[in-house]
């Protein structure tokens, strides 16, 4: 059984920085982003995974979360862990906006749950406070 939650947990983080480096590569066409799309992304799902591992394996709740859910955390603990002079700064919440959006345009053919939503709402908070400070120095 341990063994393939660790297959399992693999797989779920390589399906989130899939999706983290899709938004990132157009973010970096749009001029947005400097880096390399496919490593920033696998930086940052290791990176929350490293944090938030225990939630994120299912090993909490007893269920995974969907990989929509798991890249729109790494996105929020990107934004919360960069300086607003980073260059990168905006396209960590432009690529978190877009994910939410397409996550609430798409919720039953995703099959997301309640608690995929509760997830949402702290990296919808997480993208206010950034919206905030940018105004802020606006």
């Amino acid at each position: 059984m341990g063994i393939f939650r660790g297959i399992k947990s693999t797989y779920r983080k390589i399906q989130a920085a899939a999706l983290i480096e899709n938004l990132l590569r157009e973010e970096k066409e749009n001029g947005n982003f400097e880096g390399d799309p496919q490593s920033t992304a696998t930086g940052l799902v290791r990176d929350c995974w490293d944090i938030l591992g225990e939630l994120l394996s299912g090993k909490m709740t007893g269920g995974r979360p969907h990989k929509v859910v798991i890249a729109a955390q790494s996105l929020a603990k990107a934004i919360e862990d960069t300086d607003a002079s980073d260059p990168n700064y905006t396209a960590y919440g432009m690529a978190l906006s877009r994910l939410l959006q397409a996550a609430e345009d798409h919720q039953v053919q995703l099959g997301l749950t309640a608690g995929d939503f509760g997830v949402f709402d702290e990296a919808f908070r997480t993208l206010k406070n950034q919206q905030d400070e940018l105004s802020e120095l606006l």
